[in-house]
């Protein structure tokens, strides 16, 4: 997928650290600008993992564990990632979110229960797995099998996204490995 005009960060070290988060989140927040160029995303580190909100606009609350969110405001899309997580888990986070973004400009669709719910997290569970193979992250997409995996027994519609994903060849890849916890 991303094969941009912004160059793809240096992993050859081998380390994730804060910088290449901060290098991987802007590159893919440039691409999804470009790609949409009547919105904006923003994405915010914060000790909430909520994203800031405009004034005036209420924010929707959030348990105290949460991990990131992505809300949408007027033409923003604002993504906020918890900032004391571990490099690995900010960018497993930030590539979920992410997810939600794409599938809420593609489809209008503020998926917030029912049908849509499901095809929101499919498409962000599924996002989570994808972006880290394409830049030879696996110990990101390790990350977010742990995280899929747990979100799998939060709900109904978590559930049936989580059916959805593990067909997915992505899944097979990385889910199936047994060296992840919870594998």
């Amino acid at each position: 997928m991303p094969n941009e005009d912004r160059p793809t960060p240096d992993i050859s070290s081998g380390v994730i650290n804060d910088q290449l988060v901060l290098d991987l989140v802007q590159k893919y927040a440039d691409i999804f600008t470009r790609r949409f160029p009547t919105v904006d995303m923003r994405v915010h580190f914060t000790d909430t993992g909520l994203p800031p909100t405009p004034l005036g606009i209420k924010r929707p609350q959030a348990p105290p564990s949460i991990a990131g969110a992505f809300i949408k405001v007027r033409n923003n899309y604002l993504i906020g990632i918890q900032r004391l997580l571990k490099p690995p888990a900010k960018l497993s986070t930030f590539f979920h979110e992410y997810g939600h973004a794409l599938h809420r400009i593609m489809t209008n669709d503020d998926a917030s229960d029912g049908p849509g719910l499901i095809e929101s997290e499919t498409t962000a569970m599924l996002s989570s797995l994808r972006l880290p193979d394409c830049e030879g992250l696996p110990e990101v997409a390790a990350v977010s099998v742990v995280a899929i995996r747990g979100a799998a027994n939060i709900s109904y519609e978590y559930q049936k996204a989580f059916e959805k994903v593990s067909r997915d060849p992505l899944w097979l890849k990385y889910g199936n490995d047994s060296s992840i916890a919870g594998g």
